[in-house]
């Protein structure tokens, strides 16, 4: 992840989400975390992988938004 893919999510999703970007993660809201390099994962249970890119969640309604947030950036043609 780099800064590419934070000013495409800031740009999609505005004011409605906070964005970070710490290390090769992009930290979203409180939300989880999303990153393309499989090793920075580290719940069992809370996550997956979607396009490419992997993803780790705090709650069990979050997994989606990551998902969505995930199909925004990779569709404005940014990949890992």
């Amino acid at each position: 992840m780099d800064t590419t893919h934070l000013n495409n999510a800031k740009k999609i999703y505005g004011f409605s989400l906070d964005f970070a970007l710490k290390g090769n993660k992009l930290l979203v809201a409180n939300d989880g975390f999303i990153t393309d390099n499989a090793a920075e994962i580290t719940a069992k249970k809370h996550s997956g992988s979607f396009n490419g890119l992997f993803y780790q969640y705090t709650k069990k309604g979050y997994k989606g938004e990551l998902i969505a947030v995930i199909r925004a950036i990779t569709e404005q043609g940014v990949t890992a």
